[in-house]
C-alpha cells in the first residue's frame, strides 16, 4: 500500500485511481471495479491491471465494433482475458451468439464473473484454441495476466487445447459474423487449426492482433497470420486511429509495432 502511495505521489496523474483502489479495498473492503464504455469489469489481480484496463479497447476498436456491418452469425473471442471484448459486443449486438476462449486458471474466473457483472450473453469456455487437441503448457503471468500466452520453455501449467475446427463442430456453429484473435504472438497455430473454418466456414470478419516481437518470441513469423488469410482469400486491411480500414499486405507486418489488423472475406 505505501509503495502504491508513493508512486501515486511521483505521478499525480494516477493519484484519483490510486486512491479509489486503496479507498475501496482497504476502508470500504470492496472489490474495485472500473468500467469502460458501459462495460464494468473487476477482479483485479493488482492495481497495475485496474490502471490499465481501459487501454484493452480503444476508440478506433469501439467505433469498429459499434458500427462496421459483420454480417450474421455467432461471434468467437479467442484470448478473451477478463471478458471486455466479449460484454462489449454482447452490448453492442444483442441476441448475438457470442463464445469467449480463455485457458489461464486465475483469469477465466475474471472472465465469468465479468460476464455475470454485466449479465452478458457470452459462453466462456477454459481452453487454450491451437492446431491440435489435447494439452498444451501456459506460461501464466500473474502480475500481467494479458501478456499470458502459450509457454515457449515448457514452463508454466498444463491447459486443455483445441483447435478452431473442433470447436466450431462440437458447438455446432455453421456462421461467424466475427472471429477475434489476440493470443499472444502464437496467432499462426490458431489459424492452422481452422482450415475448414476459413475455407468453408468463412468468418466475414477477422479481427486480430499484429505484434511481431511477439510473434518472434513465439517462434513465428510475424507475417505468417496474415499470410494465411490472405491465402485464404481474405482481404486484409488495418484499423487505423481515425477509424478507417487502409488496405496491407502480410509482408508489411514485419514492419509494425503494434496494430490490429482485419481481414474481410471476399465476395
Amino acid at each position: 500500500m505505501l509503495h502504491l502511495l508513493k508512486n501515486a505521489l511521483k505521478e499525480p496523474s494516477i493519484f484519483p485511481e490510486a486512491a479509489n483502489w486503496l479507498f475501496t479495498r482497504h476502508v470500504l473492503r470492496s472489490e474495485p471495479t472500473r468500467e469502460h464504455y458501459g462495460v464494468q469489469i473487476g477482479s483485479f489481480v493488482d492495481f497495475s491491471e485496474y490502471h490499465t484496463f481501459r487501454a484493452t479497447i480503444a476508440p478506433e476498436e469501439h467505433a469498429f465494433l459499434k458500427d462496421f456491418d459483420i454480417g450474421p452469425g455467432a461471434v468467437l473471442d479467442i484470448g478473451a482475458n477478463l471478458g471486455m471484448f466479449s460484454c462489449l459486443v454482447a452490448q453492442l449486438r444483442p441476441g448475438r451468439r457470442i463464445l469467449a476462449f480463455e485457458p489461464g486458471p486465475s483469469t477465466f474466473p475474471a472472465l465469468q464473473s465479468s460476464v455475470r457483472r454485466n449479465g452478458a450473453n457470452v459462453e466462456c469456455h477454459r481452453l487454450a484454441l491451437s492446431d491440435r487437441d489435447g494439452e498444451v503448457v501456459f506460461a501464466m503471468r500473474e502480475n500481467a495476466r494479458a501478456n499470458s500466452s502459450i509457454s515457449t520453455d515448457g514452463e508454466g501449467v498444463r491447459v486443455p487445447t483445441r483447435t478452431l475446427d473442433s470447436v466450431v463442430a462440437e458447438f455446432g456453429i455453421a456462421e461467424i459474423g466475427l472471429l477475434k484473435i489476440d493470443t499472444e504472438g502464437f496467432e499462426t497455430p490458431v489459424l492452422q487449426g481452422a482450415t475448414r473454418v476459413l475455407n468453408e466456414i468463412r468468418p466475414s470478419v477477422i479481427y486480430f492482433e499484429v505484434c511481431p516481437t511477439l510473434t518472434r518470441r513465439a517462434g513465428f513469423d510475424p507475417s505468417g497470420p496474415a499470410q494465411i488469410l490472405a491465402d485464404a482469400g481474405y482481404a486484409l486491411r488495418e484499423l487505423r486511429l481515425d477509424g478507417s480500414l487502409g488496405p496491407v499486405t502480410p509482408e508489411l507486418a514485419q514492419g509494425q509495432e503494434l496494430a490490429n489488423w482485419v481481414a474481410l472475406a471476399r465476395a
